[in-house]
């Protein structure tokens, strides 16, 4: 019908701003999902509403009645927040380039960060050995690709790096 996947659970037609950033390396993800702007701020207001600015996460309280207290107390409706390391920002930006381009070269993120990305997530990679031989991901000397076919499991092949995700822990809902 003339969409293209975008990713995880976004499609677009191949004039929409989406697929063309897809194309030419500009797409970007946030909290609420593709985009075409990197670093927006991101004001939420209703309940359990998450906020994003670069360095922190914010969510609103969830029960109504709460959220409605506060706000009459004239308290913003904030339940939680999160200020993000260092380690925080070195990890999402991993993430998020595994989600938007899916080509992750080492020496980038060697550079930035003053890290041997090889050695320092060693685990990492490890878990991503599997994927490769079922033809997801493709080393290479430099870094690793998703292929095609892994684009459509990124949230899976994105987990290694996320050092939130325990085995049993449920933050998230679950992936195939």
């Amino acid at each position: 019908e003339g969409y293209r996947f975008i990713g995880m659970d976004h499609f677009a037609r191949e004039d929409d701003d989406l697929a063309v950033a897809l194309r030419e390396g500009g797409l970007h993800r946030n909290f609420q999902g593709y985009t075409t702007r990197a670093g927006a701020d991101i004001c939420a207001f209703g309940m359990s509403a998450i906020s994003q600015t670069p360095r922190s996460y914010r969510q609103n309280e969830k029960d109504l009645g709460q959220w409605r207290e506060r706000l009459r107390r004239g308290e913003l409706p904030l339940a939680k927040g999160v200020l993000l390391s260092g380690e925080d920002l070195l990890r999402r930006e991993i993430i998020m380039t595994i989600m938007c381009s899916g080509v992750v070269l080492y020496s980038k993120f060697n550079d930035k960060y003053g890290i041997t990305f090889t050695e320092k997530f060693s685990d990492a990679l490890q878990k991503l050995e599997e994927p490769a031989r079922d033809g997801l991901v493709c080393f290479h000397e430099n870094g690793f690709t998703v292929t095609e076919q892994g684009r459509h499991l990124l949230r899976n092949l994105a987990m290694p790096f996320d050092a939130y995700l325990r085995e049993g822990a449920r933050r998230h809902a679950k992936t195939v």
